[in-house]
């Protein structure tokens, strides 16, 4: 499902081994041109990079369930982020509200809103 890749991969990184803005190139083939445009100016690609790879920041992203308002494709996504730093550990639960459309025969995201983005 193209929601669910787009929320692990949208929100998964290890700044450490990642330059800042490399989702961006993981999410083009799962999103609009539009979306992707508007993810260059989000909260996600505006990360202080710095800050977090000082701390040795990474994180994960387990789905725990999707629901979906087939009339307005859209599809709710929740989810458990775990990160981790040279501090600890902290795991949070996000939702994501998910916008799809089809395109030439693929499903692509084209809106995506939550903390984060």
């Amino acid at each position: 499902m193209v929601s669910k890749r787009f929320v692990r991969t949208t929100f998964t990184y290890d700044a450490l081994a990642q330059e800042k803005l490399a989702f961006l190139k993981r999410v083009r083939p799962l999103s609009t041109t539009a979306e992707l445009s508007r993810l260059q100016h989000s909260s996600r690609a505006a990360l202080n990079w710095p800050a977090l790879r000082s701390r040795h920041e990474s994180t994960r992203i387990r789905i725990t369930g999707a629901s979906s308002d087939l009339s307005a494709s859209r599809i709710r996504i929740q989810a458990e982020r775990t990160t981790r730093t040279s501090f600890g550990e902290v795991t949070d639960f996000i939702e994501v509200v998910v916008g799809v459309v089809q395109l030439n025969g693929d499903w692509k995201v084209s809106s995506a809103t939550g903390v984060g983005l």
